[in-house]
């Protein structure tokens, strides 16, 4: 949305700090004086210019009408390794002031003025550039922010507390399609937008709930065409329950997926969506660990909705969680959206958008629709895209795609389309797919002779996810035969050579083997060493495998580290990385001859199912983590690690 720029710029003021009362508001009003740096040094500190300051300057900041200036340190530009900055940012607080200066309601002006740093006796004086009376209103109306209502927020400053509205500087030109009317509402964290956009664009105006960040996570939309558009976004775009009406009258209404209606249904869209309300009755709580946590409201027949900061869950409930058609959008484990079919609380089937670059530190958006179980995908034919940094679409694959272990990427096996953008099933985008990679481009991969092999047979009996593709993948069997044949010929040409010339090939290998000793001798490292990633309770450990890799210089280890999934569901992972000596030198050993335990796999921890009796009273038990009655015959059934005994939950074997 083109409003977010503006969004973030008012959400700056929401929690800006009250500084402390260091220096002196003679310095800055009525007229701007020169400031003595030093005056507010305290003992020890090498900061000299802590000179903040706010008070109330005119008028009653109490009770009344008045004025209330704000003048803290801007951070540019730094003169000198003193550390003492000549730019100010004067923040003006100008209306009515009520409860004990605790509310206002009016306008907000900033400026930033500088200085020049002058030494008189070694002595430093921050002398105005510009000796401004900033009592005057023509200094502070080119600096207007908004007006409005805002609320003490104790030594955080003002925040901004129900209505307000932003200024148009003047002379400012609104381009086509810019917004030229920005108005908001907050309470607390929640924060409704009302704007108004120039001709020439694609919106004419737009209300609805706002995330902190300034993306508009719903409301009403009314295009330029005429039609409108009434439910819930993701960046932009229609997605969750939401209704969508022509300029003709004719109406789509259903769950949504990124601008195609998926599921056409009635849904009831909560007014809360569209404005800011209060008063709505609790229809239920979900508890955790015994407290409630997520309170639902009614949005009318059947369905609910739950809104917090960075959070939503909206759709039909059954026993306190979603059931049924629904959207969720989530910010604990990354942003992360969620429309379709629930059951349970969790999607089952629709669609799931994460932001890689919130999540996992990549700069890409990746949508994913299919079948879901505990949130995961589960290994189906699904559609996987991939947008960039600026939501260019950059990869769509169709196919039997499946999450890795640590559910940051989905891969594809087997046949899938590529990049099939519309849809036309052309054999040209048809690709054998190995972990994601193009089969076809692998030959720099180490036994892609052997994969070769592998995929040609895999690919007479792959399952197909489209019922023409089989014959379509005639055209692509032909050029991996092709290619495998062709591999073999390089192969055994290369054998054929080698017997040919065998002192040559011999004379290599010595030369390659010296080589490698001299790796080897670089380091003292065995197979069977053990070493410790880290501190902690139980941090990551790894095993060295064997000798070092003389052609990568690099050493085979089993690395044991812990897995957080997306679902706060945790596990211990055994991997396979190659690290270099270097990197291994960095590490603290902390044995030798090692072995993994076979018990538990290199985990630790072996999977057993408890069944516990619910005991004591009624009310609320640890175990199972809920409410219950107490019935002699009830147990809770729990999923649990033990302790591999055998390896004391190392992992690993000392021999």
């Amino acid at each position: 949305m083109q409003a977010k720029n503006v969004l973030l710029i008012i959400l700056l003021f929401l929690f800006q700090a009250m500084a402390a009362q260091d220096g002196k508001l003679s310095w800055y009003y009525p007229k701007l004086t020169d400031v003595n740096p030093q005056q507010t040094i305290k003992k020890g500190s090498s900061i000299l210019n802590t000179h903040a300051v706010a008070g109330c300057v005119t008028g009653n900041c109490k009770t009344g009408t008045g004025e209330y200036l704000k003048a803290t340190v801007a951070d540019d530009p730094k003169q000198d390794a003193s550390g003492i900055f000549t730019g100010m940012n004067l923040t003006l607080y100008k209306g009515k002031f009520s409860n004990d200066g605790k509310n206002f309601e009016g306008t907000v002006y900033t400026q930033k003025v500088y200085y020049d740093l002058v030494y008189k006796k070694d002595d430093p004086k921050l002398i105005p550039k510009t000796k401004y009376d900033i009592s005057e209103e023509s200094f502070w109306k080119p600096g207007e922010v908004a007006s409005g209502m805002m609320e003490s927020a104790g030594s955080a400053g003002y925040k901004w507390h129900g209505w307000m509205e932003t200024a148009t500087k003047p002379g400012t030109v609104i381009a086509a399609g810019q917004p030229n009317s920005f108005k908001a509402h907050f309470i607390s964290d929640k924060a409704h937008v009302k704007i108004k956009y120039a001709a020439g664009g694609a919106y004419t105006e737009v209300e609805g709930r706002a995330l902190t960040n300034g993306d508009i996570l719903g409301g009403r939309i009314h295009f330029s065409d005429g039609s409108v558009y009434e439910g819930f976004l993701q960046k932009g775009k229609r997605f969750g329950p939401g209704r969508y009406i022509l300029k003709d009258g004719k109406k789509e209404e259903g769950i949504w997926m990124l601008d195609s209606l998926a599921m056409p249904m009635v849904v009831n869209l909560p007014k809360d969506l569209f404005e800011p309300v209060t008063g709505v009755p609790v229809i239920a709580a979900i508890a955790y660990g015994g407290y409630p946590t997520l309170e639902f409201m009614d949005a009318g027949n059947g369905w609910v909705y739950s809104f917090y900061t960075n959070a939503l869950y909206m759709g039909k409930m059954e026993n306190g969680k979603l059931d049924g058609p629904g959207f969720m959008f989530t910010n604990s484990e990354g942003r992360v959206f969620r429309t379709g079919n629930f059951k349970d609380g969790k999607l089952v089937s629709g669609m799931k958008v994460r932001d890689d670059k919130y999540t996992y530190g990549g700069e890409y958006t990746t949508v994913i629709t299919g079948n879901f179980k505990d949130d995961q995908l589960i290994p189906s034919c699904s559609k996987l895209i991939r947008y960039d940094a600026m939501g260019k679409p950059v990869r769509m694959i169709e196919g039997f795609i499946y999450p890795s272990k640590n559910f940051n990427k989905e891969f594809a096996d087997g046949w899938a389309y590529v990049n099939d953008w519309e849809g036309k099933r052309d054999p040209a985008n048809l690709q054998y797919l190995y972990n994601g990679e193009d089969y076809l481009n692998m030959s720099g991969q180490p036994n892609y002779v052997s994969w070769f092999t592998k995929g040609l047979k895999e690919s007479e009996t792959a399952t197909y996810c489209f019922s023409s593709m089989k014959a379509q993948a005639a055209p692509i069997l032909a050029m991996m035969k092709y290619r495998h044949d062709s591999v073999v010929v390089v192969a055994s040409k290369r054998d054929a050579d080698i017997a040919a010339n065998k002192a040559a090939w011999a004379k290599r290998e010595v030369d390659r083997k010296a080589a490698c000793d001299i790796e080897k001798g670089r380091y003292d490292f065995k197979q069977g060493d053990y070493y410790q990633i880290g501190e902690g309770f139980d941090p990551a450990t790894f095993m060295i495998a064997g000798t070092v890799d003389c052609i990568l210089k690099r050493y085979l280890v089993l690395k044991r580290s812990w897995v957080q999934t997306t679902s706060k569901k945790g596990y211990w992972q055994l991997s396979t990385p190659y690290l270099s000596g270097e990197e291994i030198k960095k590490y603290k050993k902390i044995g030798a001859n090692f072995s993994i335990c076979t018990k538990c796999n290199g985990a630790g921890a072996i999977p057993v199912t408890e069944y516990h009796e619910v005991g004591g009273d009624s009310g609320y038990t640890a175990v199972g983590g809920g409410w219950a009655v107490k019935n002699p015959e009830t147990y809770w059934k729990v999923e649990a690690w033990h302790q591999c005994k055998v390896c004391s939950g190392k992992g690993f074997i000392g021999k």
